[in-house]
């Protein structure tokens, strides 16, 4: 069973979107559980045989273009059957076979063009047809310029229940107020703010991490002993 402290609502909109289809956005500030939904939601995937794609955006690898897509895509083509890729890259998606099979030349850009864009909605959906699919990015705010326009360009399309995506997100970082995260936000069929845990849900926590008691108390503040002063008199001053 899948347990979160102080979560139960958000798991339910979870399982709610692994049901239905569609994208969801989860926000909340750094160190308030993001990423721990994010397992939970992959954990849930897998349990009902979803096959999870994930990738993480990272600010050290922001000028790569369309690196995030080939994280979450590349390990997955690159591990196909030829058989199975002339599936995977029939239709429009044939575009961006150069960018995800290794050993494969082509003068295709790899940008955010729309041929790439149209491409990797398609090979998302025929990747969909062969088993139901989760998509889970973390830290998108970190994501590359050309994966973010993916993925403005992909959420107004998932209409197919066996595809659900979740996007991690800190509201707070001034890359969230891109017009292409904007534009995944207003198309997202769920939303999530998460809010602090308490402090027993925080000393609960801590006691499972650390394996000791940990009292669910806040403790009261120490008071500094007084000081002492000393006064050293020289031989001089005694005279």
């Amino acid at each position: 069973m899948i347990n979160l402290l102080e979560r139960k609502s958000e798991l339910t909109e979870i399982r709610a979107l692994m049901r239905r289809g569609g994208a969801m956005v989860v926000e909340g500030r750094a160190g308030l559980g993001k990423t721990a939904m994010l397992d939970a939601a992959c954990a849930l995937a897998s349990r009902q045989r979803r096959f999870v794609l994930r990738a993480r955006g990272s600010d050290m690898e922001r000028d790569f273009a369309l690196g995030l897509v080939r994280h979450l895509f590349e390990r997955y083509c690159a591990d196909a059957s030829e058989d199975e890729r002339r599936l995977l890259f029939a239709g429009s998606a044939r575009a961006v076979r150069a960018l995800l099979v290794p050993g494969v030349s082509s003068s295709v850009e790899q940008d955010a063009t729309f041929a790439v864009l149209h491409g990797l909605y398609w090979l998302t959906i025929n990747i969909a047809t062969r088993h139901r699919i989760l998509i889970a990015i973390d830290d998108a705010q970190w994501a590359d310029d050309a994966s973010l326009r993916w993925l403005a360009y992909l959420v107004p399309r998932l209409q197919e229940p066996e595809i659900s995506l979740i996007v991690t997100l800190r509201p707070d970082e001034p890359r969230s107020q891109m017009r292409e995260l904007a534009a995944v936000r207003a198309a997202a069929s769920a939303a999530i703010g998460l809010a602090l845990l308490s402090e027993q849900a925080v000393a609960a926590i801590a006691r499972k991490t650390l394996a000791k008691d940990v009292d669910d108390e806040p403790a009261p503040p120490s008071i500094a002993p007084p000081a002492v002063i000393r006064f050293t008199f020289s031989s001089s001053c005694a005279r």
